[in-house]
């Protein structure tokens, strides 16, 4: 029996053969990272996993800062209307890790319609050196508009690292 893969649709996009749904991934460099390209506060990397090696991606790694801010967005015409639909951030938290442990993220998700899911996550509970994904929230796509999603710590207390 042949697996069920996913037909790629476009650059970061691909369609479900099973049922026609379409998905999304959108890389680092497509979000909007507050101070990305200043090397005193973030580094970009090629991702290495174990045994398989570099991915052929690059991820941004937080030298330290204390104004931790990830923004993304999307247009709901690349989705398959009212199919059901996650948003997450994956992370890797390496150790040594610094400044999380009293400053929980603030994961928002804003639909088209102006609602939006919030929570606060504190990163300092997850396992280290794994991917972990963090779950900004869940929704049904519609025909039309965007929803944006960030990810955002301020505190001037801590530098985050």
């Amino acid at each position: 029996m042949a697996a069920m893969l996913p037909k790629l649709y476009g650059e970061n996009s691909w369609m479900e053969e099973r049922n026609g749904h379409r998905g999304v991934a959108l890389y680092p460099r497509e979000l909007t990272i507050t101070g990305v390209n200043d090397n005193k506060f973030w580094v970009w990397h090629s991702l290495v996993l174990g045994s398989i090696g570099k991915l052929g991606l690059e991820a941004p790694k937080l030298v330290g800062s204390t104004h931790v801010e990830i923004r993304g967005k999307l247009k709901m015409s690349v989705l398959t209307p009212g199919v059901k639909y996650q948003v997450s951030l994956l992370a890797m938290l390496s150790d040594p890790v610094e400044g999380w442990e009293s400053c929980p993220v603030n994961l928002k998700l804003t639909l088209p319609d102006g609602t939006s899911q919030s929570r606060k996550v504190n990163l300092s509970k997850f396992p280290k050196n794994q991917l972990v994904m963090l779950v900004l929230g869940h929704f049904e796509a519609v025909d039309a508009g965007e929803f944006s999603f960030s990810m955002v710590e301020t505190s001037d207390l801590h530098i985050k690292k």
